[in-house]
């Protein structure tokens, strides 16, 4: 896996973020990205970079999740979020490719 694509596309959506941040679908797409960074980071043992990236993930879908409560966006982030914040020992082993929502 190339977590630099996913670097990049963590910059992008944080700078989308800053100029409207109470966009569903960014907050969607940069917990998507870091999601998969953290899959990128249990490959390649380093786990602190992992569940630091997981960490953020979780919050960017529970905002996408409020933001977008009835929408296709909100209700995959909320999904997402739900197996995040569950408290099973590795809960990226449980997502899998969203929707396609784009």
């Amino acid at each position: 896996m190339n977590v630099g694509n996913y670097s990049n596309a963590v910059e992008s959506y944080e700078a989308a973020l800053r100029l409207s941040p109470g966009h569903a679908e960014n907050h969607f797409w940069l917990g998507w990205a870091h999601i998969q960074l953290a899959k990128g980071y249990v490959a390649n043992k380093q786990p602190s970079k992992s569940r630091n990236n997981q960490s953020k993930a979780t919050e960017h879908f529970r905002q996408a999740s409020k933001l977008d409560p009835k929408g296709k966006i909100g209700k995959e982030a909320g999904r997402l979020y739900s197996i995040l914040s569950s408290g099973v020992p590795n809960p990226l082993t449980g997502i899998v490719e969203p929707f396609p929502v784009r």
